[in-house]
């Protein structure tokens, strides 16, 4: 419901809770000091801090109760309750995280939490053990009272799954050289030609984690001579001495770590676990000991794996879950007002199921196919309480709506602006949005709306839904097909498959796929059918998506990297042609292009074992 007063919405839903508070004081006060007493007066009981944990919670109940017949202010009792529930939450995610004091079902519960932690890497391998799914940041989802319902094993599994690190290893040639000399007396005979003695050694160059991701630079360097004297044969004229001097190439390493939390900031959204949870989670984390900065990447991300790409120019087909009769008013009201069509369908489908609530009047007086007070859409020069306006005024009239400064608009150009008229309805609700700050700060707008954070937390999942269920085609661009795959964007090749000199790195390397460079707001499409098997971002191939197919019961696999956002996400099936993002030049590039590769019957990995020549299964 678009508002514009939100001190009214907080008294209306102060009031209710204080009712259902009140209600349930009187129920229950009497037995929670029973049961509070009885439990201190336990003999034999558990540890201290177990014992602390259950009473507090326990605590919780009977202040409710006490605290509701002695008549204090009503934010100081939830303020009290807030306070003990968060703590409660951080001291018991504290303890699942150590496993002290903890036995029983509850110590069982944490071995496994460690044991599918350590899962989630080789153990045995050090440069992986500091990327493991941390024990700490498990504790911290399944301690929250709202997880109690789940199947807390299941959850267990499915994070240290999901959420488990992939490494890429690249070889790096840490050689000798050597060189020999021959000298009688102070006479010494030119150093002979450098031999050379190939060291391959395993370099880790890029780990996804739970987090985000950490690409791994090199730079060679060589040690100074290190010179050894042999004395090997004593003649009249002298002793003959062997200088041997030796050298190695070595390489100096720097990193660069960038945030993502969108896998698990997905995993969250399926439990359906709105802002505040998802803060008392990394207040959660942090109290254990972990680092995180989760909540700001929440807020500057807006929680839409991959970007939007508002004005795309194509035809984009919805999927089963959005009546396709109303995306020409979604697409038109993002390209008037910039606000993602995937938001206004969230926001049409929040507040009246499409259009589909019985009366499409709410109880607070918010009318029309997507809620707006009778006041917001003329504007409040005209409210005369609680939102409503006088009968007598036409909230339709274009000169009412503008000498109130409200938000209405004529989309269909008939002349007025009508709540009723859903073309008219999404766009009066993408110019609130859009006069809300949404270019700025999405889950702002969305928040104004309505003024609650599950208001948000609900509008952006099912946009997210929404996003995912879709088929992007472009309009025009539509690339060559080959037998089997087709051309992923129309560009040119401005770098074959090979080993060449790498324009950052400054040596001569594999060049695993093609490089294909155009100017301007060029698509890039999937190459065939297939289900995407990655949709990440990090320092070398930038945004990048990788899908799988089976091509003539093959496995092929196809990378596409350096894009500028992305449109899919994992898991996610996709049809040849299907839009997947815009080229770009992020990640370790140095000019806009997509990197392309194919892989046949292998995934890809440091070494691009499977790696094949792009234009001989493509005409390029």
């Amino acid at each position: 419901m678009a508002m514009r007063d939100p001190h009214q919405s907080d008294r209306e839903n102060k009031s209710e809770v204080r009712k259902v508070v009140e209600h349930k004081a009187k129920q229950k006060a009497g037995k929670m000091g029973k049961k509070l007493l009885k439990k201190l007066g336990k003999k034999g009981a558990k540890l201290a801090a177990k014992a602390a944990m259950k009473v507090g919670l326990l605590f919780v109940k009977a202040l409710v109760a006490i605290v509701g017949y002695i008549g204090l202010p009503f934010f100081l009792i939830m303020l009290g309750i807030i306070v003990l529930v968060i703590i409660i939450s951080l001291v018991s995610s504290f303890w699942f995280s150590s496993g002290e004091g903890l036995e029983g079902k509850d110590k069982e519960l944490h071995e496994y939490i460690v044991e599918q932690s350590e899962s989630s890497v080789d153990m045995s391998n050090p440069t992986e053990v500091p990327y493991k799914v941390p024990v700490e940041l498990i504790s911290a989802v399944i301690m929250l009272d709202v997880m109690k319902g789940e199947d807390r094993k299941e959850v267990v599994k499915t994070m240290a799954e999901d959420l488990a690190p992939t490494f890429t290893y690249e070889k790096f040639n840490e050689y000798t050289e050597s060189q020999t000399q021959e000298c009688i007396e102070n006479d010494c005979e030119e150093w002979t030609d450098i031999e050379k003695q190939n060291n391959f050694v395993q370099k880790l160059t890029l780990v996804d984690f739970w987090s985000g991701q950490t690409q791994f630079d090199y730079e060679s360097y060589k040690t100074s001579w290190e010179v050894k004297e042999e004395t090997k044969v004593t003649r009249k004229d002298g002793a003959v001495k062997t200088k041997t001097r030796i050298r190695k190439q070595k390489f100096r390493s720097t990193e660069n770590t960038t945030s993502d939390y969108f896998t698990f900031d997905q995993i969250l959204n399926s439990h359906d676990l709105g802002l505040n949870d998802k803060r008392l989670i990394q207040e959660n984390f942090l109290i254990a000991g972990g680092e995180m900065n989760y909540i700001s990447w929440l807020e500057g991300n807006a929680g839409f794996g991959g970007g939007s790409f508002p004005g795309f120019n194509g035809v984009i087909i919805p999927g089963s879950n959005i009546p396709a009769e109303y995306m020409e008013h979604y697409l038109s009201a993002e390209k008037e007002y910039g606000v993602d069509w995937f938001v206004l369908a969230s926001l049409h489908f929040v507040e009246t199921g499409f259009s589909t609530h019985p009366t499409m009047v709410s109880s607070v007086g918010a009318i029309g196919h997507v809620q707006f007070l009778p006041a917001s859409w003329a504007g409040w020069k005209y409210d005369i309480g609680g939102g409503s306006v006088p009968a007598s005024l036409d909230i339709t009239n274009l000169s009412v709506i503008k000498g109130g400064g409200g938000y209405g608009v004529d989309a269909n150009g008939d002349g007025k602006a009508d709540p009723w008229d859903v073309a008219d309805a999404i766009h009066t609700a993408a110019n609130y949005l859009s006069k809300s700050g949404y270019s700025k700060d999405k889950r702002k707008a969305i928040f104004n709306y309505n003024r609650a954070d599950w208001y948000v937390e609900k509008v952006m999942n099912n946009a997210q839904k929404f996003k995912d269920a879709a088929v992007y085609k472009p309009a025009d661009g539509v690339p060559a097909y080959g037998e089997n795959l087709m051309r992923p964007t129309q560009a040119s090749v401005s770098s074959s498959y090979g080993m060449r000199f790498h324009p950052i790195h400054h040596e001569m390397r594999l060049h695993s796929g093609i490089d294909l460079a155009a100017v301007g707001k060029v698509p890039i499409v999937a190459s065939a059918d297939g289900v995407v098997a990655r949709s990440k971002y990090n320092g070398a191939l930038g945004h990048h998506v990788m899908i799988d197919h089976s091509i003539n019961g093959q496995y092929v696999q196809t990378v596409y990297g350096h894009m500028r956002g992305r449109n899919v996400r994992v898991g996610q099936t996709v049809s040849q042609g299907e839009f997947l993002g815009f080229m770009g030049s992020t990640g370790s590039s140095t000019a806009q292009h997509l990197h392309f590769e194919i892989h046949v019957g292998g995934s890809y990995n440091g070494a691009r074992s499977f790696s094949v020549d792009p234009a001989k299964y493509i005409n390029f």
